[in-house]
Order: structure tokens, then C-alpha cells, then sequence
């Protein structure tokens, strides 16, 4: 074979079950076989999957198989094979999962056609969940302030230009049952130039082991070498590689939340106190050396807590949180003042010394709103829905309707008669709204405000979190003098935008 356009890795442990349907996969990929290559390297297996490996190998040319000793995690067959691959792109496939019959071929053009170094297709999960793009992007960088493609996936799963990989050394760690492929991802993703999303075709699917062997579903990697071998490196990488600011805290709030503090959870509180201790003692150390106080304010309060319990050595408390996040009951928020406030076990509590700031939730919370009806009745807009902090329950909420201009901000509060559980109603006098006097000619946007103590929420009608009809269709909010609207329309569905002439 000529060099061929992609080299498809795939590790192999204990498959034999899944690796000939994996490998079907490949071999009927709509690139061509003479432009692929697939490595296949049988880590020590036990169960026939290496004997398996070559009597696929003696009907398919394209197939070349290795064999080697176990190494203790799918880094080491990894590295083993991108040594040997001769691809212009690298393709990293598990044994149990497989590919769309045009994901080669759709990447491939895709990393040619805008010259990156990196390529995802879109995940399909079986029996799990996976990350998924709702729209292709042909380029992006890591280092996009808009757009969080360092964030959303750092599976191994991906097309990877071989000469970024070989030429920067980026190699998978070893020795590791899981993580490994993170590190590898993070590390390709720093160097890349450009990485490319393809959301219109499904190109991968993870499959989840019916017999629940596969490595994640058994737990994962020890504490031990996950943190010395995937956690620390995943961390440092950044330091290393990106400068102090806004990117650099966006990717360690990646870092810490799913790949540090997670660690924090019910397997945790079931472990060995040993087991135990190893995990606080890792997560403290790297805390204690990266986590600065604005990527620990970029956190939700459960992981602010986790990170101050781990680095303050309060043990009883952690375990007290990570067991009231497990609990089927949400956390409950409490208002005070102009604040609200996740009522974590240790709020308050004058022995943990807390600060009030770790719970503070108020900038997340959102306001839930339906609108339910909007009809006329002569002059006078009535307006039906629902509308409700998000976990605050407090029957003594205030409601208010806000109508908006578009073109000159000027914005006018109508009261809302509301009942315990949220639902509202509110007429709109067209003569009267604004202070008294019609309101003015404009485009005029509806929103709800909703107030407990201090707190005021506000949420526009129309936008993606709301539902329901709608305002009457654009142009029939008249002034009171003008004529009473002559349709009932309804405007389409979560639009809540009306114009006054």
C-alpha cells in the first residue's frame, strides 16, 4: 500500500465479542481501503481477541495487527501503534465501538478542505450519554472566546494530522485505565492550529458494554496514578501552554470541575479511608497549586465548597456535601436580601468559616416563564403565564410584566396578580402603560421580572427559555386611540414582541 490517507488505531483488550463488528466498520468505510490503514494492537489479551485480530488480518490487507504484553491501560497499544502508523491523519477507534460509513471520508476532506489539525464528528451514544454539536463549524480554535471547543469533548476520539501529534511529542501517558486519552486531546488541542466540527453526519458511536466490563463503568483509574498520570498533567499542560486570562481560567474551570473534582463523588464516599485520603490529598495539592480565586469564582458553588473543604482539610464536611448533592432532593435556595444562596451543609456554620460568597448562586439563577395567552380585549392587553425563580419557593414573590423598546431602552413596569405557584395575569392598557400615557411608537419586547426580597430575576418572553403563544401578531399594539386590532392572530410560537405606532 501507498502511504494511505488515515491510519484507524484501535487498542485492543479482551474484545473479542465487539472487535470484528469494530472493525467492519473501517473496512466498509467510503474512502477507499486502499486509503486506510488500520493498526490493531492486542494488549496481552486473555480471551482470544489477538487470535481473532489475525484471522481478520488474513483476509483484509489493509489490517495490521501487534502484539505486546499487557500494559496496563489503553495509552501504551496507542502509542505502540501511532509509532507504526504511516497516515496522514491519525484515527483512534475503541474495540467495542464503530463509525458512520462515510465519517473517513466526510474528515478527511473536511481537515483538507480547511487545513486543521484537528477533527470531530459528531457522537452517537449507545446505551450512554455523549456530547453532541447542534451545528458544523469547519474552523474554530481553542482559543475562541465565543465558542468552547476545549470544553465540549476531550475524548480521543477524533481525526488528528499525524505531523501535530509526532512533531509536538504528544504521546498518551501509560500505565493508566483511564483519563489517558484526555491528556492526549488537551495536549493536541494547545499545539493545533484549527479544529474542525462536523455536526450533519453521525460519525462515531460509543458503545456501552452490556456486561458493564469496559474500564469507566468498572470505576476507572485508581486515585493514585489518575492523578499523577491524567489529572496533574491535564492541569499543567494549560499553565504551560497558555498565558494568564480569560481562556486559560475558562480551561482550568473545565479541568478542575469535570476532572478533579468529580473525583468527589459516590464512589468516594464508599472507598477504603485509605483510598480516601489519597484522593483529598491529590485534589489539595493541585488546588493549592493552580486553582486561583477567579477560576475557583467561575465554579458553581458545589465545586467552590469541594475545593475549600479539600484544601482546609475539613473531611466530615466534604463527605457532608458530596452526600447532599447525591440526595434525591435539590439543594434548597435560600434569599437574602439582594442574594440567594445554595444551602449547602456548612453555610453559616461559624466552624467551617465559609465565606457567604462560596454559596452565592444569584447570577445563575434564571426565571422559568411560560406564556400561556395573549389576547385583546378592546384596548387593553391581557396576558396570562407562569413565571418563577428557578428553586426558590416563595409564595410572597412579587411579579411584574417589563415592556422593553427596542430601539431606545426606555421601559415601563406593569403589576401582575399572581398566585403561590406561580401563574400570573396582567392587562396591558395600551392608553396607559407608560406611566399613565399610551405608549410610545416602537418595537416593544415583554419580559417578566420576578422579585423575592430583594432579589429581582428578569426573563424575556420569546427567548430560548420561554415558551408558549406569544404576543398577537407584530403591529397590533396600538395606542389606546387608535382602532382595536382587526385579527387575533397569534404570532409564532415564543415570539413576544409588539410595535406601537
Amino acid at each position: 500500500m501507498d502511504s494511505p490517507k488515515v491510519s484507524v488505531i484501535v487498542p485492543v483488550y479482551n474484545c473479542r465479542a465487539s472487535v470484528e463488528g469494530t472493525l467492519r466498520s473501517v473496512f466498509e468505510q467510503t474512502l477507499g481501503a486502499e486509503r486506510v490503514e488500520v493498526v490493531a494492537v492486542d494488549d496481552g489479551s486473555t480471551d482470544g481477541s489477538g487470535e481473532e485480530l489475525d484471522r481478520l488480518a488474513a483476509v483484509h490487507d489493509g489490517l495490521r495487527v501487534v502484539h505486546q504484553a499487557n500494559s496496563g491501560g489503553p495509552g501504551g497499544p496507542r502509542n505502540t501503534a501511532v509509532r507504526l502508523a504511516r497516515g496522514e491523519y491519525l484515527f483512534f477507534l475503541d474495540a467495542d465501538d464503530r463509525l458512520g460509513p462515510e465519517a473517513l471520508e466526510r474528515m478527511c476532506a473536511m481537515a483538507d478542505e480547511q487545513g486543521t489539525d484537528i477533527v470531530i464528528g459528531n457522537y452517537v451514544g449507545v446505551g450512554r450519554g455523549v456530547a453532541r454539536f447542534g451545528a458544523t463549524v469547519p474552523r474554530v480554535s481553542v482559543d475562541d472566546p465565543d465558542f468552547d471547543v476545549y470544553g465540549r469533548s476531550l475524548t480521543a476520539h477524533k481525526l488528528f494530522r499525524r505531523d501535530l501529534v509526532t512533531g509536538n511529542g504528544i504521546t498518551f501517558p501509560e500505565g493508566i485505565l483511564s483519563g489517558e486519552d484526555k491528556v492526549f486531546t488537551a495536549h493536541a488541542l494547545l499545539h493545533s492550529a484549527g479544529v474542525s466540527i462536523i455536526a450533519d453526519y453521525d460519525c462515531y458511536y460509543l458503545v456501552e458494554r452490556d456486561d458493564g466490563t469496559s474500564i469507566m463503568q468498572s470505576g476507572g483509574a485508581p486515585a493514585g496514578p489518575y492523578f499523577a498520570k491524567a489529572a496533574r498533567p491535564l492541569v499543567e499542560n494549560v499553565v504551560s501552554h497558555r498565558k494568564p486570562g480569560p481562556v486559560r481560567d475558562r480551561m482550568l474551570v473545565r479541568h478542575f470541575q469535570r476532572d478533579v473534582l468529580h473525583r468527589f463523588n459516590g464512589r468516594f464516599l464508599a472507598a477504603a479511608e485509605e483510598a480516601a485520603q489519597e484522593t483529598e490529598s491529590a485534589v489539595r495539592a493541585l488546588c493549592d497549586d493552580y486553582l486561583t480565586p477567579a477560576v475557583l469564582m467561575r465554579m458553581p458553588p458545589k465545586h467552590r465548597l469541594l475545593a475549600h473543604c479539600a484544601r482546609t482539610g475539613h473531611s466530615g464536611l466534604l463527605r457532608e456535601i458530596v452526600q447532599a448533592e447525591l440526595d434525591p432532593d435539590p439543594v434548597p435556595v435560600m434569599v437574602d436580601k439582594d442574594r440567594a444562596y445554595l444551602l449547602y451543609p456548612g453555610f453559616r456554620e461559624p466552624a467551617a468559616a465559609i465565606p457567604d460568597a462560596y454559596f452565592d448562586v444569584t447570577d445563575r439563577l434564571k426565571v422559568e416563564r411560560t406564556l400561556t395567552g395573549a389576547d385583546w380585549d378592546g384596548d387593553v392587553l391581557r396576558v396570562r403565564g407562569t413565571a418563577a425563580v428557578d428553586r426558590v419557593d416563595d409564595p410572597a414573590r412579587r411579579v411584574e410584566l417589563v415592556l422593553r423598546c427596542k430601539q431606545s431602552g426606555e421601559e415601563h413596569r406593569l403589576p401582575a396578580e399572581h398566585d403561590g405557584d406561580g401563574a400570573f395575569a396582567a392587562a396591558v392598557d395600551m392608553g396607559a402603560a407608560a406611566s399613565g400615557s399610551p405608549l410610545p411608537a416602537g418595537t416593544w419586547d415583554l419580559h417578566v421580572a420576578v422579585t423575592s426580597d430583594q432579589m429581582t430575576k428578569e426573563g424575556r418572553f420569546g427567548a430560548d427559555a420561554a415558551e408558549g403563544p406569544g404576543c398577537p401578531a407584530p403591529g397590533s399594539c396600538a395606542p389606546a386611540r387608535g382602532p382595536a386590532p382587526s385579527s387575533r392572530r397569534s404570532s409564532p410560537r415564543g415570539t413576544a414582541t409588539c410595535r406601537s405606532p
